[in-house]
Parts: structure tokens; C-alpha cells; sequence
């Protein structure tokens, strides 16, 4: 009995577990959408090619953070809808996997979510496009933002690296940055991103995780919030060295509070989600 208080505190005459605390820290005032929290799941911990998870698994873990199976089974419908998801029936469980497209999807952002540390290239190249219509300009800009670029003026694209392409219809300046203005910094890293970093900095330093006290399905939500939360303040912006920084900046301490957290919460085995699910 005296171990059962420990594990748990009570407001009211409401007792919540530590497992409980730990969740409603990552998950107030976020946006906790099924499908999302689905695509970090597989993502965390059924990336491998041959990873599956049955649906009763997935409503096992759903239910900790109270997502109903109703959301559950509308994200799953979603899900393979868009082609992240495959499904294959066993005797009368569903069981899910990423597809081959689902699994590119993941793998490419992987090394940026989990690394304790980002590496860059010593140099930059800018590409300066031909004179162009509004229209076409707005398509160049999209197409420019998907491979990675910084749009710095109009019709001007900044990215790290050497220019490795053939396009005979761009000026090409390769070599180092010399000084980043903060107009520039704050058109990549917005005060409202930076303020997004400053609240997840909070909340990962209000965690007090105790790895030994949980199950493996409490190890393996608790990890998904962590690197839900992450992922989707990360995924908003281009991975950029410290002169682009503005004052402020908590990207680089988020990363490592995550890194730190995510070490103490060692990924538990999939038959280990799947123990005493029927």
C-alpha cells in the first residue's frame, strides 16, 4: 500500500497515477488530434518494415490519454486513406503498419527529432531566379520551400551546402555568410515560434520522469507526447545554424531536454504492447 501512494497524488478526491501527471503536463492546452498522435506512434515505435500493431493495442494505448476509439478508429480511416497506413486482417483483429510511403515519410525526418545534435555544412549557396510572373514566382517559392530553401528577397533562395543541380536560369553564389540580419532571423524564426519553443521548454522541464514506476505501454505514450510535442513545433521551420538564431532562442535546450528525456524512457518492444491484449 505505502508503495501505491507513492505512485500516485491526489487533487480533490480525484487520485492520478505518476504516469497521469506526466501525460496531462504534455498534453494541456495542446492539440491533441488522433491521427497525428497516430503518425508519431508508428513513427517512435513501429518504424521498422514488418513493425505491426493491432488495433486492440492501439486502443489500449489511445485510452491513456484519452483518445476514445471512436477518434481512434476515424484516424485510422484517415490514415490509410492518405496512404501512411496499410492494414491486414488476423483472424478477427485488425493490424496496422506503415506503408512503404508512410515509412519514407518517417525515416526522412528521424535523424532531425532524434539527434542530440545538428551538424551543418561550412557553406551556403543562393540561387537568384529569372524576372518572373506573380504566379509563377508564388509556384517557384513553393517548389523552392519543399527542397529546403530560405526565401530571402524575392526571386532569392538561400540554402546550406554546395549547389549540386543543373539550372541554367538561376545566378548561383556560392561561399560563406558573413552576417544575418535580424529582419532575416525573424522571417524563419517568428516570435510566435519562438515563444512555442519557450512553453515546450516548460513543460519538458516539469516532467520528473521515473521510468522503473511505469508499464511499457505508459514508457511507450509517454515518449509518443514527448516527441508529438516535438515534432510539431520542430517540423515548422528549416534546420538553420546559431547565427540565424534570434535573442532567445530555445531550440537547441529543447532538443536536448527531449534527447534527455527520450534516453530515460528506453523504447519498450511491440509483444510488450501486445502482453494481455486480446
Amino acid at each position: 500500500m505505502a508503495e501505491k501512494n507513492m505512485l500516485a497524488y491526489t487533487v480533490g478526491m480525484i487520485t492520478f497515477s505518476q504516469f497521469d501527471k506526466a501525460a496531462n503536463i504534455l498534453t494541456e492546452d495542446a492539440d491533441i488530434r488522433a491521427w497525428s498522435i497516430i503518425v508519431t506512434l508508428f513513427g517512435d515505435l513501429a518504424q521498422d518494415k514488418g513493425d505491426w500493431v493491432s488495433v486492440a493495442a492501439l486502443t489500449a494505448l489511445c485510452e491513456k490519454i484519452s483518445i476514445k476509439p471512436e477518434a481512434l478508429r476515424v484516424a485510422l480511416h484517415r490514415l490509410r486513406k492518405d496512404g501512411w497506413l496499410e492494414s491486414e486482417k488476423k483472424g478477427r483483429t485488425s493490424w496496422y503498419t506503415l506503408t512503404d510511403w508512410g515509412r519514407a515519410q518517417s525515416i526522412e525526418v528521424s535523424p532531425r527529432i532524434y539527434s542530440d545534435a545538428i551538424t551543418f555544412p561550412p557553406e551556403y549557396h543562393l540561387l537568384i531566379s529569372e524576372p518572373m510572373a506573380q504566379s509563377k514566382r508564388a509556384e517557384c517559392d513553393q517548389l523552392r520551400r519543399s527542397e529546403g530553401y530560405l526565401i530571402v528577397a524575392p526571386g532569392s533562395y538561400l540554402k546550406l551546402g554546395r549547389y549540386d543541380q543543373a539550372d541554367g536560369n538561376a545566378l548561383v553564389v556560392e561561399g560563406a555568410v558573413s552576417f544575418v540580419p535580424e529582419w532575416l532571423k525573424m522571417s524563419v524564426f517568428s516570435d510566435a515560434l519562438c515563444d512555442s519553443y519557450k512553453m515546450l521548454e516548460q513543460r519538458l522541464q516539469q516532467l520528473s520522469i521515473a521510468p522503473s514506476r511505469y508499464s511499457p505501454a505508459e514508457v511507450a505514450m509517454l515518449r509518443v507526447l514527448i516527441v508529438h510535442n516535438w515534432r510539431r513545433v520542430l517540423l515548422r521551420h528549416i534546420e538553420l545554424p546559431a547565427e540565424f538564431h534570434p535573442n532567445g532562442w530555445r531550440g537547441v535546450a529543447c532538443r536536448s531536454e527531449v534527447v534527455h528525456l527520450l534516453a530515460q524512457l528506453e523504447k519498450p518492444k511491440l509483444s510488450q504492447l501486445h502482453e494481455g491484449i486480446s
